[in-house]
């Protein structure tokens, strides 16, 4: 069973250049039904594991190569033109004014006509269903 370990990169010199490698060490046990972590569960050894990935140049061209190819992993949109276009178009209106004269009241310091224009400029965005 393999444990998380610890990961390190490590520079070793020779002559004038540095020289990196990916290093991983974590435990694994000898005999491989054993379980657990305490005292007594069975007899365990550290593994190492390291790989050879260049010179600081040979990396920076690794990482530029892959940048290149890459998608990008996420793209998120925000909308703006159409909520502040409803928004306008209420103010120019009055909505806000008609709806808290016929609906009295304030809920935490805000009118009904505040509540009923943000919830319909957040319903412009969602226009799925609630389901």
């Amino acid at each position: 069973m393999e444990t998380k370990g610890t990961r390190t990169i490590i520079a070793r010199k020779r002559g004038n250049r540095k020289y990196y490698y990916y290093s991983r060490s974590y435990r694994v046990k000898v005999d491989p039904n054993a379980t657990g972590k305490t005292r007594g569960s069975g007899k365990s050894k550290v593994v190492t594991r390291q790989v050879y990935p260049g010179t600081a140049e040979d990396i920076l061209k690794l990482i530029e190569e892959a940048r290149k190819h890459q998608e990008p992993k996420k793209v998120s949109s925000r909308q703006f033109g159409l909520p502040m276009a409803f928004f306008e178009v209420a103010e120019r209106i009055g909505l806000r004014d008609i709806i808290n004269r016929v609906v009295p009241g304030k809920v935490c310091g805000i009118s009904p006509g505040d509540f009923v224009l943000m919830a319909a400029i957040n319903r412009l965005g969602n226009r799925l269903g609630k389901a």
